[in-house]
Parts: structure tokens; sequence; C-alpha cells
């Protein structure tokens, strides 16, 4: 099977963390270029994308922790019903060695990126869960921790380049059907919190 140009595509990537807890980010992009692309090749595209995005973090979060894969539909609008799950594209596992050492914060804590469109009431966020009690200090990431989020908020916004001039397009659909791109990305100098998130229970 293919991908069209102009197809949004959902990816849901999920993350290990003690006491059977899991952690997870939705994740959206928008194929532009000439050509229709395989699933294979967006499958593989996304996978290293994520790879890359939480290999920046790979020293602060817990030796533990570990990637588990992406799932990834094709993302489609109906005028009556909205946004929904459509085609099934695949699902491919995430293999990212982490290297906190110490041990980790709150399952509930997480270093967070927002991401911003041309409308500044359409943005996205990243909750990195798994960071280490090392990585901070009075809730303060450490500043070798901000240099690795602001990497990692980098890779977000970048374009992943499937071959030439096709390439997949981070960005936020909007709830009228059209598509908002990222233009410039928040990193949070302050320990966040995804609140939902504790001891065996999963997000």
């Amino acid at each position: 099977m293919t991908v069209q140009q102009g197809t949004i595509l959902k990816a849901v990537s999920t993350m290990n963390l003690p006491l059977a807890t899991k952690a997870q980010n939705v994740w959206y992009w928008k194929l532009v270029g000439v050509n229709t692309i395989s699933d294979a090749d967006a499958l593989l595209t996304i996978e290293a994308g994520i790879e890359d995005f939480f290999t920046e973090v790979a020293l602060s979060t817990l030796d533990t922790v570990t990637l588990e894969d992406v799932v990834v539909h094709e993302w489609e609008y109906d005028a009556e019903l909205g946004w929904h799950t459509g085609r099934y594209v695949g699902v491919n596992e995430l293999d990212v060695t982490f290297g906190g050492e110490v041990d980790m914060l709150p399952h509930a804590a997480a270093a967070v990126i927002t991401a911003y469109t041309e409308d500044v009431k359409k943005r996205s966020r990243k909750s990195i869960a798994g960071q280490t009690e090392g990585a901070q200090t009075a809730s303060e990431w450490s500043a070798p921790v901000l240099t690795s989020l602001v990497l990692a908020a980098v890779q977000w916004l970048a374009n992943l380049v499937i071959l030439g001039s096709d390439q997949l397009e981070p960005g936020l659909p909007g709830k009228d059907g059209d598509w908002w791109p990222f233009i410039a990305a928040l990193v949070s100098s302050i320990v966040g919190s995804q609140r939902q998130r504790k001891p065996g229970i999963g997000i």
C-alpha cells in the first residue's frame, strides 16, 4: 500500500516506565513533495525521526526506561464527523538506549517542549517521561539537559526527508480540516507534569 501526497499521518509512540507504566506521545506529519510513498518508507522515516528525537534526551532518561513501538494511521477529515482514524499504515519497533543512572523523578514529572503554529491558539506539546533526579535542581533542568531538549525540539520541527523533495512535514491538524505547520518551539526550563500519569497507570 502507499501514502498519497497531502495525506496526514498520525503516529503514537509508546515508552515503558518502571512499575508497569506507559507514556505515550502523539505525532502528526503531512506528506509533501511529488510522489506517493510506500507504507514501509513512511514507517521507516517516522521510526527514524522519533528515535532521533529521543536520542537527544537519552542521557537524562533512566536507563531502565525503554521505547516500545510507534503505530501509524492515516488521519482523515470529514465535514460531519471531523477528524478520525483512517487506514492503518503499520507499526515499527523503536530502539533507543537510555543512559540515566540515578533515581527517576516521579512518574508524573516530565520535560515539556511546546511547538507553535502561525495561530497562537494552535500548538502541540511533547511530554518526555522518565527523566532522572540528577537532570534537575530545585525543579529546574540543568544546562546540559536544556541543551538536549533544544536539540530534540529542533529535531521535532524539522521535515523528515524520505527521498529528495518527498518529505514529512510536522504540524497540527486544525479542527476545520486544515493543516498548521510548526514554525517555532519553546522548551520549558522548569520540570513539567503529566498529571494523569502514576505508577501502574498509562496515558
